[in-house]
């Protein structure tokens, strides 16, 4: 093993003539919220060191400032090498770029290799999702150090000062070295298991681990474009939305309607009077002790008389201060009178938000922002829109970034601080880390910004926003996953939110009730698929402000279920796997149409944490409570269903990337957005649509099995701001 310092034609020479190729960068962060973790990409962070390590095992170790030699960068593009690194979409590649690497220039054609993150990898083959599930021991972490002992039993030493401005270190060296030196045979170990799975996938005819971890690659590619781009942001509409927002919660505050009415006890003047004598004594003989050297808090008559080990003068105060107490008398006999007293609402009080809405005409049992949207929707009762931006304002009100303490996940200066560089909103995007598959968000949540907000997305002049979004698309995926004909038909019809109602209720479709359309049959839709109970469906119900009994739900559910019996069939299939799964005596595993796979077992019964120390067996990791968080069956059915549109949906990430579409900006759920040139916006809508649809229906059909298709459509909209 040879290692080359700072010597630029090695580098070149390495990435122009390696096949295999393991790198890592090592960063400074400047005036970034007072020096803390600034977001890869961001202009605060500045590439200081690169690393690259080949197949012979010959390491380069090159310092830059900040900007990679023209020399480096044409030496990566003429690179046929498969790079290999841990965590590189998340950090790594969107430090390079920020530092000149044009990383979508790298991109090789469809199914090609070019990038292999070894996190990524990790948790791809983690098919029981364990390390995606909140806070997991370390031998499950997917962090380069636990990783690397989990595989090859290489203990890696993190413990470094990360300062790699001027002349490194030898344990800087040393560090830099050992953060590539391991990554190719983590590659090697890890490309093993993917192949032998990849063999085994071929005997049922489907792809395996290879092919999907492939994809996954691929589909990197779009998402890393838009965690860089961001969204066109306006911070002008955002304080504006802000102090309208704060303006009204201020004024609806102080109005009779959110006020708490109570009995309160207060001191009559005589009382007060009283109070004040006896403090003002108190205060007096305080300061008189400590001129004379003895510090006392303000005492009470019964602390006065515990006070002991004075001197002669200190003596004299206390004697003047008690003759003064008994002077005074004791408190008046009236101390207390009862008034009726208002106050405005205390927002972090659920029992006082109960209150308030019972006092509005309504019951609730949970005062969640989703019940009380739910409940505004049916009822149209702008005193809960009141009630819910006065709550969403507290995290809003602050226009210094210290006040709000630190990065703020909703509106406000910390927010741009944190989130917001050369106009646009910067989100991160995480294709696998839910236990579906599907893209999760965070710093910020891109996928929760409230939909009234949205306005303050504003397309640059000439662009507009494109949003596209899958429509009823778990529908349609439950529908070919249980090969229901009714059901496909169903789920094909013009409006079967309506076809619920009148099923559940045994009425004609034209004589169904708007609201209930958009309750009633928008729940039994997408709840049912998942088999929902009939306690579930009636809480659910409540929230949104129908009272119905429980024998006349479970009769609604069984006359919408009884519709469709092969779905039926499929629902206690799942149930009765699942309590096998639960009871331990059963594992299953589904394999998605791209190869991934997620295996259920007696884990997915269970909540889990974790405490103390590394447990020698993985499969100990977890510290289980006997509480069963949920049905394993309904896991399985949407874990099934969620996890194939998760695949269709990044399936057409792909097939857009192909196509040279590079405009992506956000992905929310089901839907995808992208900024566009206002001239091209119809028939880029167009295209997206149609691609859409196409990538979609590859993993329908699949895993159809019936000989009708569900339909699956894409709704659009173009506009100057975020607007779907």
């Amino acid at each position: 093993m040879t290692v080359y310092m700072n010597q630029q034609a090695q580098v070149e020479n390495m990435l122009r003539n390696s096949s295999l190729i393991g790198f890592d960068v090592e960063t400074t962060t400047s005036d970034y919220l007072g020096g803390n973790f600034a977001p890869a990409g961001s202009p605060y962070v500045k590439v200081r060191l690169l690393q690259l390590a080949n197949e012979l095992g010959d390491i380069c170790i090159f310092q830059i400032d900040g900007l990679i030699p023209l020399g480096i960068l044409q030496a990566w593009y003429d690179s046929k090498a498969l790079f290999i690194g841990h965590n590189v979409w998340k950090y790594d590649l969107l430090c390079l770029k920020r530092a000149g690497l044009v990383v979508e220039n790298l991109y090789r054609g469809p199914r090609q290799w070019v990038f292999w993150d070894t996190m990524q990898a990790e948790l791809f083959m983690d098919t029981a999702k364990r390390a995606t599930r909140g806070k997991v021991s370390d031998l499950l972490s997917v962090s380069l150090k636990n990783t690397l002992f989990r595989v090859l039993g290489v203990s890696l030493n993190k413990e470094i000062e990360h300062t790699w401005n001027g002349k490194l270190t030898e344990r800087q060296i040393e560090y830099a070295q050992e953060d590539v030196a391991y990554l190719i045979p983590l590659y090697r170990k890890q490309r093993e298991l993917m192949a032998r799975d990849e063999e085994q996938a071929k005997f049922a005819s489907s792809l395996g681990w290879l092919s999907g971890f492939n994809s996954e690659m691929e589909a990197c590619f779009p998402v890393f474009v838009m965690e860089y781009n961001g969204m066109p942001f306006s911070e002008e509409l955002m304080w504006k939305y802000i102090d309208e927002k704060v303006e009204r919660a201020r004024s609806v505050l102080a109005s009779p309607e959110f006020a708490i009415e109570q009995m309160e006890e207060v001191e009559p003047d005589s009382v007060n009077t009283y109070n004040y004598k006896k403090t003002a004594i108190l205060q007096k003989a305080c300061i008189d002790l400590a001129v004379l050297g003895l510090i006392v808090d303000l005492p009470n008559k019964a602390a006065l008389k515990k006070i002991k080990d004075v001197t002669l003068e200190q003596l004299n105060v206390i004697k003047v201060a008690k003759a003064a107490l008994k002077a005074l008398g004791v408190t008046p006999k009236d101390s207390k009178v009862q008034v009726l007293s208002s106050r405005p609402i205390n927002l972090n009080s659920s029992q006082e938000v109960k209150y308030l809405i019972a006092k509005w005409g309504y019951k609730v049992d949970k005062t969640d922002k989703t019940t009380l949207q739910t409940l505004y929707h049916v009822t149209k009762d702008e005193r809960l829109a009141d009630l819910l931006n006065a709550r969403a304002c507290k995290n809003y009100h602050a226009r210094d970034a210290e006040e709000q303490g630190g990065a703020s996940k909703e509106f406000g200066q910390a927010f741009v601080d944190a989130y917001v560089w050369n106009g646009c909103l910067h989100g991160k995007f995480n294709p696998l880390q839910t236990v579906t598959g599907r893209l999760s968000s965070n710093n910020p949540n891109m996928q929760n910004r409230p939909r009234d907000s949205r306005q303050m997305f504003v397309a640059p002049k000439g662009k507009v926003y494109i949003s596209c979004d899958y429509k009823s698309i778990e529908m349609s995926m439950a529908a070919v996953i249980c090969g229901d004909e009714d059901f496909i038909t169903y789920v094909n019809s013009n409006d079967p939110h309506t076809k619920a109602v009148s099923i559940a209720q045994g009425v004609s479709i034209d004589k169904v009730d708007k609201k209930l359309r958009n309750t009633v049959g928008k729940l039994f839709n997408f709840s049912l698929i998942y088999g929902s109970g009939a306690n579930s469906l009636q809480r659910k119900m409540a929230a949104s402000g129908l009272s119905v009994n429980i024998d006349d739900v479970s009769d609604m559910r069984a006359k919408w279920l009884n519709q469709f019996p092969t779905l039926m069939r499929h629902i206690r299939w799942a149930w009765d796997l699942g309590n096998k799964v639960a009871d331990g005596k059963e594992k299953y595993t589904y394999r998605y149409p791209n190869g991934m796979t997620r295996t259920f077992d007696v884990r997915d019964s269970f909540s889990s944490s974790y405490g103390g120390d590394m447990p020698v067996d993985w499969s100990t990791a977890f510290v289980f409570t006997n509480t069963k968080t949920r049905s394993v069956g309904n896991r399985i059915l949407n874990n099934i269903v969620q996890g194939n549109a998760a695949v269709g949906m990044k399936m057409a990430m792909i097939a857009l990337w192909r196509k040279g579409v590079r405009e992506f900006v956000s992905t929310i759920h089901d839907e995808l957005n992208f900024i566009v040139d206002e001239a091209v916006a119809e028939e880029r809508k167009t295209l997206i649509e149609a691609t859409m649809i196409d990538a979609m229906l590859w993993v329908v059909k699949r895993l159809a099995t019936a000989n009708e298709l569900p339909h699956i459509q894409v709704e659009s909209a173009i506009a100057q701001y975020w607007k779907h």
